[in-house]
């Protein structure tokens, strides 16, 4: 009864991880689920910020929530997946008849924007003249060529704007299951910090009690489901460079993030008892991967 009263108590963090989320360990959603229609990098959609309908072009996805490139130096982070309308995905809309640096003119309603293409996506361009308060994604067709860019010039703005190095890290299950029974890495949610899990909580500003577990302790408070365990909650989203949920069979493979060192956390279930992992990764451009059994997890004993 001890265990099974463990599990319950990572069970009721439901109540407060993400919209679309259900717990660090339901074995039913653990992290934000994409649904039909989401989003992925690169992908050009249009939805609403501050009541304005704006494009923007997706850099990241979390699931149910993502961050857009709106414009020049201007991030939208973790704006909701369900309020997006995908216009372009990734790698379609076929090459632009501008480039990067070239002088353009578009009409918007009464006023006239003239301003420099910073990128282009497809069959959209990012354009920026600041002079008319106007910086963010059209349609290249909306818009009139003024001048050509020269050569040297293109070059110093593609620079500028080049995308980072990215790494994709792809979870692999190293549990030997009989047909029939879970996986234990299998559909669970899996959040890549920028720290491991105790430091997040504590930047989160989650505190246990002295000689507690943190963990324990954040299990007690949400099965009491307190406002300390939405803190912790939200420590653990605040912290994340991206998250994913693995299938049936616990695999998985992350979005894109730039490399460098991350914690890799989440909690299945390993023969009855919580089984959490708080593995550092060191992940290279390109693709990497991580190998999750009960010899790099920690069980969780109540």
């Amino acid at each position: 009864m001890k265990y099974a009263r463990s599990v319950a108590i990572c069970l009721a963090l439901s109540t407060v991880l993400l919209p679309g989320a259900a717990s660090f360990t339901d074995s039913s959603a653990a992290v934000p689920i994409p649904q039909a229609g989401g989003v992925s990098p690169g992908d050009i959609v249009e939805t609403n910020m501050n009541y304005q309908p704006v494009t923007g072009e997706v850099l990241r996805s979390y699931g149910n929530l993502a961050d857009l490139n709106l414009g020049q130096n201007n991030v939208g982070r973790y704006l909701e997946v369900q309020y997006m309308k995908v216009v372009q995905k990734a790698g379609t809309g076929g090459p632009s008849n501008y480039g990067v640096g070239d002088t353009v003119r578009r009409s918007n309603g009464s006023i006239v924007i003239t301003g420099r293409i910073l990128k282009t996506n497809g069959a959209y361009c990012e354009i920026d003249s600041s002079g008319s308060g106007f910086t963010g994604w059209s349609k290249c067709a909306e818009m009139k060529l003024i001048a050509k860019a020269r050569p040297e010039a293109a070059a110093a703005i593609a620079a500028a704007d080049a995308p980072p190095r990215t790494a994709v890290l792809t979870i692999v299950p190293g549990f030997t299951t009989q047909p029939g029974v879970p996986n234990p890495v299998g559909n669970h949610g899996f959040y890549l910090l920028k720290d491991n899990a105790e430091i997040a909580f504590a930047k989160g500003g989650f505190r246990a009690p002295q000689g507690t577990p943190i963990l324990n302790a954040m299990n007690s408070e949400c099965e009491k489901k307190t406002a300390d365990c939405k803190t912790a909650v939200a420590s653990i989203i605040a912290d994340s460079a991206t998250a994913v949920k693995t299938d049936a069979d616990g695999k998985a493979t992350m979005p894109p993030v730039p490399p460098g060192v991350y914690y890799l956390f989440g909690i299945g279930k390993y023969e009855g008892k919580p089984l959490m992992w708080n593995l550092k990764v060191q992940i290279k451009a390109g693709t990497n991967s991580v190998t999750l059994d009960q010899r790099n997890g920690t069980l969780i004993e109540h």
